[in-house]
């Protein structure tokens, strides 16, 4: 009974610990705040309680405070600083056991100020771009974004750049060139705004510059269509080259253009497309960095667009035309490929037979720029082999050879001429082609060659032409005045050859001749003409004839398709005046207008007009005779303007003009007493006079006239003065 009861009561006695935390695993305190940590717990025996710090015991300081009792346990931090941050552990531990609390403890603040110093990365006149590092303490919590500001250092005010900059660089713009400024930096986190950072004085001025100019441009390659242009890297401004740009200029033209559109960097060559080939351009460079464009190089040395030259190939058909005792004449054809350049010139080598040693004939391409050569100094009878090498810029082409030795030996043979199928009996071309009329020759010594033109020299403007082989006559834009027969004569003293070729050239006709225009009424008009001095070299098929009103400037078709060499131009208005032209028409075209000289008007003929009628003096006194006449029976067509009258002294053959009168009758004065006169009028209109009306011989005398006398009577009475009135007529008076 007594030992159970000691069993029960040491088991009673002894019970390991519990632990009930009042707070979370994570507790955030803030800076100057108390942070307390309090629970209770139980054991038996009574538990050991010990507050650890990142697994470093506590001790107790004027920050840190243990409240323990028999059931409850309490750390307090007093006026909380960062450094108290950790993870803070409490254990209650006995005999039987222990347990363990853990909490994260979190002092939080706003952060530090950002680590300096401010970095200037660029500077410009208008802006800047700064950067920093992060606070090393970002006060327990994310930094939010950066306040920066900036200070112009002649002032007190600060002005804000940006409150909302969550990198570490930022762009200060709005700056005034010259001006020194100062920035300033905070951080901030969901607690506060940190101290400023602050930047040292700078000035806003650009501390970069566009590149330099790169030197001239070199072009490494060249193609007909595009060149390999290289440059050397100019020095950058501060910035690094990010771009190249290429431009091209023919060298007769002013304007720059740009050559290509890609960006160029980090390579120094380039292959320029798109040329013209044959045209000479130069080529200029220009760097760009961010700042921008710098100048551009000077220009590269001109170039042709043109592939590169290589060494030609040999001439073809070479042979010897012509030899003498002591010559041989070569003849060949240039290279069938040049190496993409000019052909400068041959050389010539010839060499004696069963010797090895080729000796020169002559010295540079420039002594034989033809393909013909002769060779002098031979030896008569000695055989020879000849070979020639055609020469351009690469170099010397391989050599062309006779087949055969040669020997040199006097030679005649007669001329023969083979007939190209362009030099037919008769060639026909259109005006404005061309004309080229070919023939092989041979003969030896080479025949001197002889064109006519219808047994007269070749007009100038022929082009003729004579190989070793061949010749040719040749007539660019044919004109109708190159038609005749065309003669070719070859003769060396071994013969001579000759043959002939008719050239027809056909155009349109030439104008019409002596158009004439007759017959003119008041709605038509007779036109003729006669066919062109020139009909084009075939049949005139149709003429064209138009008219036109002097007022307007169309011209209206009165017939395009007249047979003959002349018409009557119908449906005139009457009182128009008209202009009349023709044109002549051939297969080939039509020919030039021929126009009237001057306009004509429609309307009928009109003629004189007929003679005045019944011309007869009513009167006649010692210098004067009064005429008198009726008007003529015929107008002409036009109204009479006037009547010309004229006299003659009997005796005398001219006849004296006295004057015109608008009337049928005429006053003459200005005669001489005792003489005789005959006299005449003419009608006058718009065309002219008409043939006269004369009278007979009228004799200019005092003119008699019977006496007449007329009284006045009147019945008077007895007593009165008499009075009469007498009127007398009495000529001549006495």
């Amino acid at each position: 009974m007594t030992a159970n009861y000691l069993i029960s009561s040491i088991c009673y006695l002894s019970e390991p610990p519990t632990i009930d935390l009042d707070f979370r695993d994570k507790v955030i305190v803030r800076v100057g705040e108390t942070c307390t940590l309090q629970g209770r717990y139980t054991g038996k025996p009574t538990p050991t309680i010990v507050w650890t710090k990142d697994d470093g015991e506590l001790k107790e300081d004027d920050h840190i405070l243990f409240r323990n009792t028999s059931s409850t346990l309490c750390l307090s931090i007093m006026n909380a600083k960062r450094e108290y941050s950790g993870s803070y552990s409490v254990v209650v531990e006995n005999n039987n056991g222990s347990r363990k609390g853990v909490c994260n403890v979190i002092v939080v603040d706003r952060p530090q100020p950002p680590v300096g110093p401010v970095v200037f990365d660029e500077v410009f006149r208008g802006h800047m771009i700064i950067s920093w590092k992060p606070p090393l303490d970002d006060g327990g919590s994310a930094i939010s974004n950066y306040i920066v500001e900036k200070r112009d250092t002649n002032r007190d005010l600060w002005m804000p750049v940006t409150s909302s900059c969550t990198r570490t660089s930022c762009k200060v713009p709005k700056l005034i060139e010259g001006r020194e400024y100062i920035i300033r930096i905070c951080a901030q986190n969901m607690y506060g705004i940190s101290d400023p950072l602050l930047s040292k004085e700078m000035k806003a001025k650009d501390m970069y510059k566009v590149p330099e100019a790169p030197k001239q441009p070199v072009v490494k390659e060249v193609y007909k269509d595009s060149v390999l242009l290289t440059w050397e890297p100019p020095r950058d401004g501060g910035k690094p080259i990010t771009n190249y740009i290429l431009e091209k200029k023919e060298t007769m033209l002013t304007r720059w253009s740009r050559a290509v559109k890609d960006r160029i960097y980090p390579d120094t060559e380039y292959w320029i497309p798109d040329l013209l080939e044959g045209c000479e351009y130069e080529f200029r460079v220009m760097a760009e960095n961010e700042i921008g464009v710098g100048d551009p190089s000077p220009p590269s040395k001109p170039i042709f667009a043109r592939d590169p030259v290589v060494i030609p190939g040999p001439p073809i058909q070479l042979e010897a035309v012509d030899k003498t005792k002591n010559s041989v004449t070569l003849f060949w054809q240039p290279p069938l490929y040049d190496g993409r350049g000019k052909i400068l010139g041959y050389l010539v080598e010839y060499q004696k037979a069963g010797q090895e040693e080729w000796i020169k004939a002559n010295q540079t391409p420039d002594s034989c720029q033809e393909t013909k050569f002769k060779i002098i100094s031979l030896t008569d009878g000695d055989l020879y082999r000849f070979r020639v090498m055609a020469v351009n810029a690469a170099g010397i082409s391989e050599p062309a050879y006779i087949p055969e030795p040669v020997r040199a030996q006097d030679r005649l043979e007669p001329p023969e001429l083979l007939l190209d199928a362009s030099m037919a009996r008769e060639v026909r071309a259109m005006a404005g082609t061309h004309i080229v009329l070919r023939a092989g020759i041979k003969g030896m010594p080479f025949p001197k060659v002889t064109w006519k033109k219808n047994d007269a020299d070749v007009p100038p403007r022929a082009d003729i032409k004579v190989t070793g082989v061949e010749t040719k006559l040749e007539m660019r834009f044919c004109v109708r005045s190159d038609c005749g027969d065309y003669t070719l004569t070859v003769e060396n003293p071994a013969g001579s050859k000759t043959a002939t070729c008719t050239v027809l050239v056909l155009d349109k006709p030439g104008p019409p001749q002596n158009l004439k225009i007759s017959d003119v009424r008041s709605d038509s008009a007779y036109l003729s003409w006669k066919d062109p001095e020139d009909s084009g070299g075939v049949r005139i098929t149709n003429f064209v004839v138009e008219k036109k009103d002097i007022t307007s400037a169309q011209w209206v078709p009165v017939c395009s398709s007249s047979k003959k060499r002349s018409m009557t131009a119908k449906h005139l208005m009457e009182g128009t005046q008209y202009m009349f032209r023709v044109a002549a028409e051939n297969q080939f075209g039509r020919s030039e207008y021929v126009e009237t000289t001057k306009p004509i008007k429609a309307m009928n003929p009109l003629f004189p007009p007929g003679p005045p009628k019944n011309l007869h003096h009513v009167d006649a006194d010692k210098t004067e005779v009064w005429l008198q006449w009726n008007w003529p029976d015929r107008t002409g067509g036009s109204d009479i303007t006037g009547f010309l009258v004229e006299y003659q002294e009997e005796g005398e053959k001219d006849w004296i003009t006295f004057k015109t009168v608008s009337i049928p009758e005429s006053h003459v004065t200005g005669l001489q007493e005792g003489k005789t006169y005959r006299f005449r009028v003419k009608a006058e209109n718009a065309v002219g006079l008409s043939r006269p009306d004369t009278t007979v011989p009228v004799l200019c005398q005092e003119k008699l006239v019977p006496p007449i006398v007329e009284v006045d009577v009147k019945l008077i009475e007895d007593g009165e003065d008499l009075t009469m009135m007498v009127v007398a007529q009495i000529l001549p008076i006495i």
